[in-house]
């Protein structure tokens, strides 16, 4: 069912609660100076309206939710580049720049001790490896893969913290494997795997 009708795009980015879908409205990644705004709705509200969690005169788009739904990573072009930023979550605070030389797409590891995001030329991704108490601080970085021709659909799972990409396939020398049911192979997998849970 449709949850909102608003004049721009609106891509979901995060659902942390039952009763809170992160998106962003408007402020694409195609177009760097763009308005767009993080904003939360409730999909189990008989009339789901929307509330600004970000607002500003830049784009601050792909937020991620820490596991344990204390504060947002998100990208944004406040510095005039996309960069990685947190702030506390449900109620935006303070500010904390993660990323260093350009950052996009952030995504929390299981634990909530690590930010990794893709660089903006979508050529690596990096880590941030985060403490959160007694005060959120950046502890140190590293770059995780050096992929050519990674592609914009990657994701962390969840519960084992390995990294999912998509990768382009440049030449038609490059072998390609097709997983026929791969979603029920995972599932017996994860199943035979006690340490996977």
């Amino acid at each position: 069912r449709r949850l909102l009708s608003l004049p721009r795009d609106q891509h979901a980015n995060a659902w942390p609660t039952d009763d809170a879908l992160v998106f962003s409205d408007g402020g694409t990644v195609v177009v760097n100076n763009a308005l767009g705004d993080l904003r939360v709705t409730d999909p189990a509200a008989a009339e789901p309206g929307s509330r600004v969690y970000l607002g500003a005169q830049w784009a601050e788009y792909d937020a991620s939710i820490s596991p344990d739904g204390r504060f947002a990573a998100y990208t944004s072009y406040e510095t005039g580049a996309q960069e990685v930023f947190v702030r506390s979550y449900p109620v935006p605070g303070a500010q904390w720049k993660v990323s260093e030389g350009g950052g996009r797409s952030p995504r929390w590891s299981p634990d909530g001790r690590t930010i990794l995001y893709r660089s903006p030329d979508y050529s690596t991704i990096e880590a941030a490896h985060v403490r959160t108490a007694p005060a959120f601080a950046v502890v140190s970085r590293e770059r995780v893969s050096a992929l050519p021709g990674l592609g914009q659909a990657w994701d962390v799972n969840p519960r084992t913290g390995r990294i999912v990409v998509a990768q382009s396939v440049g030449t038609v020398n490059r072998r390609m494997i097709v997983i026929v049911n791969w979603l029920e192979a995972l599932r017996r997998a994860t199943r035979a795997t006690p340490a996977a849970r």
